[in-house]
């Protein structure tokens, strides 16, 4: 490489991208793929609140009370639920706009077009 040489350019995969979207959405992995940080954190904040709200909230409750507080355990797991499954749809719409290059999941972060 001479002085003049401008930097090699690695692009990014586009069925790369699509399978993180579609497999590991909850954790943000696309997003993290194209260098959007801060929408891949939202990702993992909410996915990995969802998930933990989810497993641990009944046992928080059970163990709180008792084992004749297992009317209320369904409130936590209901709530994580609902906030893991927010993650899974949002991905599952990045995964379609991935392949089809609609918005901005047509280029990543550095502004370059996936191939």
């Amino acid at each position: 490489m001479g002085p003049g040489t401008p930097p090699a350019v690695f692009y990014k995969k586009r069925w790369v991208a699509a399978l993180f979207s579609f497999f590991w959405s909850s954790i943000g992995a696309a997003n993290w793929y194209l260098g959007n940080y801060y929408r891949a954190l939202a990702q993992m904040i909410v996915g990995g609140t969802g998930i933990l709200v989810a497993q641990l909230g009944p046992l928080v409750v059970i163990s709180g009370k008792g084992f004749e507080a297992t009317a209320g355990m369904h409130v936590p797991l209901i709530f994580g639920l609902f906030l893991w499954s927010v993650v899974l749809i949002w991905g599952f719409v990045e995964f379609i706009m991935i392949l089809g290059g609609f918005g901005p999941y047509r280029r990543d972060a550095r502004g370059y077009d996936l191939v």
